[in-house]
């Protein structure tokens, strides 16, 4: 059914569209541990918000982005998502509400948080609050760069 409707999205030519049917499949692709294809599509969704200049989906897109970069290794760098994603939502008085984004994400905050340690967390902490949209697909590029692991 979300291929269907991502085949409908796409022939609509809605970034906004498209963004927001993307972090659905992305969450999917999480819950099922393939953090490839949620990767790909957080990516994708990242880059047609910067595209389009809209930051209410990169709500969703950021805190995905920092579960991904946590599973892969890169404390630092998803803790500079999460707070991206933290700033983007104050500044637009938009919140994850999506349960499973929820829980996946609250655990993944948390893990990261205890691996590097109060100061090194509030130093990627305070970079990622400086963040732009425009930034994010470079990031969601570093995730990618780096392999997943074994």
């Amino acid at each position: 059914m979300l291929d269907e409707a991502e085949r409908l999205a796409r022939d609509l030519g809605s970034p906004f569209t498209l963004a927001t049917l993307l972090n659905m499949q992305a969450t999917v692709a999480l819950a099922a541990d393939d953090d490839t294809a949620a990767l790909d599509r957080y990516a994708e969704a990242a880059a047609l918000a910067a595209e389009v200049g809209t930051t209410w989906t990169l709500v969703y897109t950021l805190p995905g982005l920092a579960v991904v970069a946590a599973r892969r290794g890169l404390p630092e760098l998803a803790a500079e998502l999460f707070a991206a994603g933290s700033a983007t939502a104050e500044a637009g008085s938009v919140a994850v509400s999506f349960p499973p984004d929820l829980a996946v994400a609250g655990a993944a905050l948390s893990a990261v948080r205890t691996e590097l340690g109060e100061e090194a967390f509030r130093r990627a902490w305070e970079r990622g609050r400086g963040l732009r949209p425009d930034d994010v697909p470079r990031l969601a590029g570093a995730i990618s760069d780096r392999s997943a692991p074994a």
